[in-house]
């Protein structure tokens, strides 16, 4: 029972922060004629399941400026741990620095 009075209380809040911003005009929104589909988000379209996975639209790749630089696995923890490492398993490994 407590957590039906809780949810009541929930949307009682919210019900009247949404009136109050709808009749609050403020110096910013004065005069604006903005609607929920000028905002970009109304224009994203849905995840969409298929039998090969979820397909999504994803923004334009831009290709990187420069290359990841690739070092060592040693060189990538004395870098991060600003250390000296004298030995360590498989230290000789590719791996992308910091």
């Amino acid at each position: 029972m407590a957590d039906r009075a809780m949810i009541d209380r929930i949307k009682s809040l919210l019900e009247s922060r949404k009136r109050q911003l709808m009749t609050t005009q403020g110096p910013d929104n004065a005069g604006s004629s903005h609607t929920a589909e000028d905002h970009p988000a109304t224009h994203v379209q849905p995840v969409v399941p298929t039998e090969a996975g979820v397909v999504f639209p994803v923004d334009n790749v831009v290709p990187a400026s420069d290359p990841l630089w690739l070092g060592t696995l040693r060189e990538s923890v004395e870098i991060r741990t600003d250390a000296s490492i004298l030995i360590m398993p498989d230290q000789d490994i590719p791996a992308i620095a910091p």
